[in-house]
């Protein structure tokens, strides 16, 4: 019989919540009071977020009252199941190792981690690289080298400019769980080049020579030595000295080591037979450089006969444009080009022809060797060169002509040097004469220049004195007008100012001289001007200093002032200070010099005139 005492129930309690699962009824015997339950997962589990749930408390309580209870506690252990994938842990990708290292050099101990337990997260490491240099510990994952590295033996095609090699490698890690997981990794040994070799000269050359004194010329190659080294970039590029025992013979070399006589030396005082030599090939390293010491013995053959087949090339500056071959070098080397200059300094320098067309008559080496090998069919080549520095990258771009001539024919080869000279004596003369033309033509320019500044400097101190003497001399005027008023106003009735209108001033023709003038000779503006106009029908406008103006505003009774002309000007410029268009004769109106001087005569006394210089038209009186 069922009991309300007997009605069971579940209750779930943790303190370390959220719970995984969950409880669901699942069976209920109402009868026997009896009640089945299943926990449910309502989350996903990972072992390696948290492995352990503990403390979990499953309560069975009935309905009775008091209420009765049973209480179980749970754990709950979460399995492993491999499902990490193992990972490398490095401290670097690229691992900078220079050359000639121990046996054994350990490089770096790697690590690697798997979140797995137990058989899931035992690791091993393997090097997939087939190779006897980089060995590895399986267990430790210790990377070492089983080996010296040589850098020359890695640098196959030996590329100077090359300086490390980098080897890749790749390294895998593996756990032993089921299914097995694993992951890859790169690492770089970057190997570095140091100056380990020295120079070394070829072993099978011959350095006893021996030459015709005739054929030692200035500018003679004599012949080439070569050392190498087989190190890389800047400690494997070799560059040559020389040092004579003897001052009557000195010879140079260029960095390619064509030994060669300076052009500034001579060899005519020297009697010795056998000159010894010391060359030196040193490498470029700057902190470390290594040298290798050759000596070269030079002997002087007096008995030998000189001829066409034993001239020696000449060498050519970078510089030059123009040279001269004699055809019958056909098939030897004629000239040897100083390409080691480029730039004032060159490592690794080659030269190449741009002038594909010439290749079956011209050859040219990549160290500057030229020869004729077929037959010309010019008398004259342009070659155009192409010179790169293959270290730096440099380059640089020449043409090199090149006049045949024949030594067999008489004065052949000779005439053509002399022409070249004589031309060349032409350009620098031409040359010269532009550069002095230059010059005189820039100090001709000075010189007018500070000739105008002065004569402008002179002009504008004597116009200011002018100003000052004509001010000057109206201060003086208003001094002494009260002596000469009643002869002033005699005159009065013939004046040229109106009476009525003082800020007017009259213009009178003035032919005439200044001292010759009076007052009764004068005749009035307004009397004149139908006549003027009737004789002179053409009229001039002129334009009259504002300051002098000004100063007549205030003078009513004014002198007679003779001004010097100035250039006509448009009616439409005339100022309202006193002074308008006016018809004057043709003598007047033409005449256009200015700055001229003028004639200030006060009541026409020829002892109170001055000179001087004004912008106001001249010929004419202005009262």
């Amino acid at each position: 019989m069922y009991t309300a005492n007997g009605n069971p129930y579940l209750q779930l309690r943790t303190t370390e919540p959220p719970l995984p699962f969950i409880y669901k009824l699942i069976y209920q015997n109402n009868f026997q009071n009896i009640k089945l339950y299943s926990l449910i997962l309502n989350q996903n589990l990972d072992r390696e977020s948290k492995s352990t749930y503990n403390n979990i408390q499953l309560i069975a309580y009935d309905s009775g009252t008091p209420t009765l209870h049973t209480q179980l506690n749970l754990i709950l252990n979460i399995t492993d199941i491999n499902d990490c994938i193992p990972k490398i842990i490095t401290n670097s990708t690229i691992y900078n190792i220079y050359e000639n290292n121990p046996n054994g050099y350990i490089i770096d101990k790697l690590n690697a981690y798997d979140c797995d337990i137990e058989q899931n997260g035992e690791i091993e490491y393997h090097l997939l690289n087939k190779t006897d240099l980089l060995i590895i510990n399986s267990k430790t994952g210790q990377l070492s080298l089983n080996q010296s590295i040589d850098f020359e033996i890695l640098n196959k095609f030996q590329q100077k400019n090359l300086t490390t090699i980098d080897l890749e490698y790749h390294i895998e890690v593996y756990d032993h769980g089921q299914p097995s997981l694993s992951s890859q990794t790169k690492i770089i040994l970057r190997i570095h080049d140091i100056n380990d070799y020295s120079p070394e000269f070829e072993k099978n050359h011959s350095y006893n020579w021996t030459y015709a004194q005739s054929i030692l010329q200035p500018g003679s190659i004599l012949g080439r030595i070569y050392a190498y080294d087989y190190d890389s970039g800047l400690q494997g590029l070799i560059n040559y000295s020389i040092r004579s025992f003897h001052p009557c013979l000195t010879l140079d070399i260029t960095s390619l080591g064509y030994i060669y006589i300076p052009y500034e030396s001579s060899i005519l005082t020297c009697s010795l037979l056998s000159y010894t030599f010391e060359i030196t090939a040193s490498d470029y390293d700057p902190i470390n450089s290594r040298s290798t010491i050759q000596l070269l013995t030079i002997n002087i053959d007096l008995n030998s006969i000189n001829n066409n087949n034993h001239l020696l090339p000449k060498l050519l500056p970078l510089t030059i444009q123009r040279t001269i071959l004699d055809i019958n070098t056909l098939g030897k080397i004629a000239f040897i080009i100083d390409i080691t200059n480029l730039n004032n300094y060159t490592y690794q320098p080659k030269i190449y022809l741009n002038n594909t067309n010439l290749l079956s008559c011209w050859n040219i080496s990549s160290t500057g060797e030229i020869s004729l090998i077929s037959h010309p069919y010019a008398s004259s080549y342009i070659l155009s060169l192409y010179i790169i520095d293959e270290y730096t990258n440099e380059y640089l771009l020449m043409k090199l002509q090149i006049d045949i001539c024949n030594s067999s024919i008489l004065n052949s080869c000779r005439q053509l040097y002399v022409l070249s000279d004589n031309r060349m004596i032409l350009i620098y003369a031409i040359g010269l004469a532009l550069i002095i033309t230059c010059i005189c033509i820039i100090i001709f320019s000075l010189i007018i220049c500070l000739c105008c500044g002065k004569t402008k400097q002179k002009s504008e101190v004597l116009s200011s004195t002018h100003q000052h003497t004509f001010l000057q001399y109206n201060d003086d005027y208003n001094s002494e007008k009260t002596e000469s008023s009643s002869d002033q106003y005699k005159t009065s009735s013939n004046s040229t100012i109106r009476e009525d209108d003082h800020d007017s001033a009259c213009i009178i023709n003035g032919h005439s001289s200044s001292s010759n003038s009076s007052s009764s000779g004068i005749q009035t503006w307004y009397n004149q001007k139908e006549s003027i106009n009737q004789i002179y029908p053409t009229s001039s406008t002129y334009y009259y200093d504002l300051k002098l103006a000004e100063l007549l505003r205030k003078n009513q009774h004014p002198p007679c002032i003779h001004l010097n002309e100035l250039p006509t000007i448009p009616q439409s410029l005339s100022t309202d200070y006193g002074f308008s268009s006016l018809e004057l004769s043709a003598s007047s109106s033409t005449s256009t010099l200015p700055n001229q001087h003028i004639e200030i005569s006060v009541d026409q006394s020829p002892e109170k005139q001055l000179n001087i210089k004004s912008f106001i038209s001249s010929r004419e009186c202005v009262v």
